[in-house]
């Protein structure tokens, strides 16, 4: 009996000083600070503001959304003199078009001329011509049959007078001042290109055309296929 209060003694002393420290911590309290220093990285964490999430859907759905590009049928530029109608087929190729056009030809009345008045001799014609090359003007000849225009320059034949006039500001634009505009009836060949299955971009980009030719203008192209004569473009 005695030997058993003492161990009981010793237990419960045993029991005190676990519970004070006196050994350490020996037994867990059920709290762990090293644990949560382990777990916690601030350096890795990556905060998002507040509507971030909402935000994300709508880039993405800004991005993913498909551009509509409207397709036009057939536009047609001119009417081009043969000679304008070559220069206006670079300037297509510079824009990316080689290949993606094709010329339709007509013969036209034309009852307006843009001339220089005849000279007294052909050497006067010829030097008329130089100068005319000279500063840029290349679609002109010397008209050689007899009547009131002879030895006159010819500087463009047109359907309309207000394509005649367009031609002569054109003209005294470049320096050439004494360019008249008359009456004169004749058929000139005519040529107009046709560009099928462009972007609405592009076709807004064909007025480029307009400027440097007089009395060109773009528009759709004829309900009726183009005749014999048509040929795809270089």
């Amino acid at each position: 009996m005695k030997t058993f209060f003492s161990l009981l003694l010793i237990l419960n002393f045993v029991f005190y000083a676990l519970e004070a420290g006196y050994f350490g911590h020996v037994l867990p309290d059920g709290r762990d600070p090293a644990r949560s220093q382990d777990q916690i990285s601030p350096e890795k964490l990556n905060l998002l503001p507040p509507d971030a999430d909402a935000k994300a859907p709508v880039a993405q759905a800004a991005v993913a959304a498909p551009v509509a590009v409207k397709t036009l049928g057939c536009l047609e530029v001119g009417a081009f003199t043969p000679d304008d109608a070559r220069r206006a087929e670079l300037q297509l190729g510079g824009m990316g078009l080689t290949g993606r056009f094709s010329e339709r030809r007509t013969e036209e009345a034309a009852g307006y001329i843009v001339y220089l008045p005849p000279f007294k001799t052909k050497a006067d014609a010829d030097r008329a011509s130089a100068e005319l090359q000279r500063i840029g003007v290349t679609d002109f000849f010397i008209i050689q049959e007899n009547g009131p225009f002879k030895l006159a320059i010819s500087l463009g034949v047109f359907r309309t007078e207000e394509a005649a006039k367009a031609q002569l500001t054109a003209l005294s634009q470049l320096g050439v001042r004494n360019a008249r505009t008359g009456e004169r009836s004749a058929t000139v060949a005519k040529i107009y290109l046709q560009l099928r299955n462009i972007d609405s971009e592009t076709g807004a980009r064909l007025g480029e055309l307009k400027a440097p030719f007089p009395g060109v203008d773009v528009h759709d192209c004829p309900a009726a296929p183009a005749s014999a004569g048509s040929s795809s473009g270089t």
